[in-house]
């Protein structure tokens, strides 16, 4: 899982002033989500974006060298209906907490199932979740790595860092399939 968010409940210390609460219940209940202002920005979107997210236009640099061709991708795969935004605001709530935390129910998944965590170390998500997942998973396969210095968008601030641990990772289930295969045929033998 790269950056997962979904996992922790809300903090308790989270509070919110009243004006901000009532702002953001009128919004959802208008429809109105994040990238509203891109889809009405309508072609001019991908200037606004290119000359507002460079944290995200200039993080593609090394691979991708005219900015202008991310910000024409955002545009584009923003312009359309939301779908992302609407299934994400349905299951969020307080400003981005879920509403059905991970962390409840992690301990359901079967323990066969190995798990590998990816974490940017400057990224607002909070990779304590994955610990946690450690700990109430025990006697299972759980893994976390922390990319240095990267945000959440951690595969294209260490691409290579990245693709290491993703490869790793795949490499490790498929080593337990072909073991756990290897025990499965040796017992069908006996």
């Amino acid at each position: 899982m790269a950056d997962p968010w979904g996992f922790m409940e809300t903090p308790p210390r989270i509070k919110r002033k009243y004006w901000i609460r009532i702002l953001y219940r009128t919004a959802r209940k208008m429809n109105f989500y994040p990238l509203t202002v891109v889809r009405m920005a309508g072609p001019t979107a991908a200037w606004i974006l290119s000359r507002r997210r460079t944290d995200i236009t200039s993080r593609f640099e090394g691979i991708v060298p005219d900015e202008r061709i991310v910000a024409d991708y955002l545009h584009l795969v923003n312009a359309q209906k939301p779908s992302g935004e609407t299934g994400f605001c349905a299951i969020q709530k307080n400003f981005g907490w879920p509403i059905n935390p991970m962390l409840k129910r992690i301990d359901q998944i079967d323990p066969t199932i190995p798990m590998t965590f990816i974490y940017g170390s400057e990224s607002w998500i909070d990779f304590e979740a994955g610990e946690v997942t450690k700990e109430k998973r025990s006697g299972c396969f759980v893994q976390v790595k922390i990319i240095d210095n990267a945000s959440h968008h951690l595969y294209a601030d260490f691409p290579d860092i990245f693709n290491q641990h993703v490869n790793e990772a795949c490499f490790t289930y498929d080593k337990r399939i072909n073991a756990q295969s290897k025990v499965t045929e040796l017992a069908a033998e006996e």
